[in-house]
């Protein structure tokens, strides 16, 4: 059995690492699109996740699913039996719905700390910069590339050590810092 926990309702670009570079003109008008609404719960041996979908162009998105079984810091659970509003071509709607045979992944995993986070792209490619359609902040695009992470000084803790290259894709973040009163 599982204690379910759905991830926030927050739109798709806080939650999407996007990815592709490939710029179209269509792209920059584009909106991303939103999931919000997500809930999750157990039914036997299955879980039935339910979520809004939104896309204020219409496109037809790719909706993923990512499993996280330590409470959404690593989404390390790999979801293969999905049934249901999941994979290419879904349109935006309200309760769209995705089963996972959960018994068939991860037979012998139980737990109590189980997030589950929808992820949609429209396939379009990143936009530029654009207002949040959810609390109208200003947004920019944060292009894909490597840093590298850790201390080279050797000043720091032990685990600021080895040095070593982290590759991030693409992402979208606000121009302005986020207050407490805008959560």
């Amino acid at each position: 059995m599982f204690a379910i926990t759905p991830v926030r309702n927050l739109p798709v670009v806080y939650l999407l690492l996007m990815m592709g570079l490939g710029m179209t003109v269509s792209a920059v008008d584009n909106h991303p699109p939103i999931v919000t609404n997500v809930v999750a719960r157990q039914i036997g041996q299955q879980v039935e996740i339910v979520y809004d979908l939104e896309d204020a162009d219409a496109d037809l998105m790719t909706v993923s699913l990512q499993v996280s079984s330590d409470g959404g810091s690593n989404f390390d659970i790999e979801a293969r039996t999905l049934a249901g509003d999941v994979g290419e071509r879904i349109a935006g709607g309200k309760s769209k719905k995705i089963a996972w045979q959960e018994a068939l992944d991860i037979p012998e995993l139980y737990g109590t700390n189980f997030v589950f986070e929808v992820i949609a792209d429209d396939n379009v490619g990143p936009v530029e910069g654009f207002v949040s359609p959810t609390d109208g902040a200003k947004m920019v695009l944060i292009p894909d590339g490597s840093f590298e992470m850790g201390d080279h000084l050797d000043e720091g803790s032990p685990r600021e050590q080895p040095v070593h290259i982290v590759e991030l894709d693409a992402f979208y973040m606000d121009v302005n810092e986020v207050t407490v009163g805008q959560l």
